[in-house]
């Protein structure tokens, strides 16, 4: 409206000119009257412009948000249909101490499996995973931290508990807090060493001390990815960022 105002303004002031001159013969006042038209004809087209812009910036954002959702769905079918009896793991990481590092406290030990409380039904289990990743990728980090903490708490033996830890890690590493993030992948080599996702740990760990710009460290741990886990996919990317470092 104001941008409105601003066009018609001079052209207000000239018609109020002519009108209290009364100098300009009707052929000019005609001329006028055509050019107000066309500068009323400008604006409307403006305001049309903007408002297809923040239609198109309405649906890019919607586009955005779709495309997070399909890749956490696609993530979920690729956890689902994952063969673990197919992956053939290495060894297990047998020494992970590597030059000092200041680290925060160690976060509490991944739960011991309450025998006497019966386990909640896998639907459950499942649904509540679900809405975590769907949170990761929201970027939600905190709720999501919360969402993975309860599923761990809750279904510490679950066949995803080791995927719980890993992505629970990676919302720390979301929000550039590497030395958590870091103690919460030493988790997933700790508890679940044959796990498919115990060299994506070490991966994630390697990445997080370059982040650091600790490059002894960052060489360590990615030296024992592609020593333990040298079939594995992220032993390409671990080689890789070696090159780089």
């Amino acid at each position: 409206m104001t941008f409105r105002l601003l066009l018609l303004f001079p052209a207000l002031l000239l018609v109020a000119g002519c009108s209290s001159a009364k100098r300009y013969p009707p052929e000019e006042m005609h001329d006028i009257s055509d050019r107000l038209s066309s500068l009323e004809q400008k604006v409307q087209e403006h305001d049309q412009e903007i408002s297809n812009l923040q239609t198109g910036l309405g649906n890019l954002r919607q586009d955005t948000e779709n495309m997070r959702r399909q890749t956490a769905l696609r993530i979920m079918d690729l956890e689902m249909q994952l063969e673990r009896e197919d992956f053939v793991p290495g060894p297990g990481p047998e020494n992970l101490e590597p030059e000092p590092v200041e680290e925060p406290p160690d976060p509490p030990p991944a739960p011991e499996k309450n025998e006497k409380e019966p386990d909640k039904p896998a639907p459950e289990a499942r649904q509540l995973y679900n809405q975590a990743l769907e949170l990761y990728f929201d970027e939600q980090a905190e709720q999501a931290r919360q969402a993975f903490r309860e599923f761990i708490d809750t279904y510490p033996e679950h066949p995803l508990a080791p995927n719980a830890w890993y992505w629970l890690a990676e919302t720390f590493y979301m929000e550039k807090e590497y030395p958590q993030s870091i103690l919460t992948f030493r988790q997933v080599l700790e508890h679940f060493p044959e796990d498919p996702k115990a060299p994506d740990a070490l991966l994630k760990i390697g990445y997080a001390y370059k982040r650091l710009e600790d490059k002894r460290n960052a060489r360590f741990y990615l030296g024992v990815l592609l020593e333990d886990y040298p079939e594995s996919s992220a032993a390409d990317k671990a080689g890789e960022t070696l090159d780089s470092l």
